[in-house]
């Protein structure tokens, strides 16, 4: 697993499986809650998988993951 932040963007990698391993990004981004607290809350369509860098590069772009 390893993190980065761009802004106020935190993107997440980690890698699920064993033999039939995938590699996988999130991003985090700050949201008030209900309660007016602040906290990082996953960003809809941010999760992809399969090159890291291109995807972090392309949710900057405004690229959004489906499902």
């Amino acid at each position: 697993m390893r993190a980065y932040r761009v802004g106020a963007i935190w993107f997440v990698w980690y890698e699920v499986g064993g033999i039939a391993l995938q590699r996988n990004v999130v991003a985090l981004m700050p949201q008030r809650g209900d309660d007016g607290r602040t906290a990082l809350r996953l960003a809809a369509g941010s999760h992809f998988s399969g090159d890291l860098c291109a995807a972090s590069r392309a949710f900057l772009a405004g690229v959004r993951s489906v499902g």
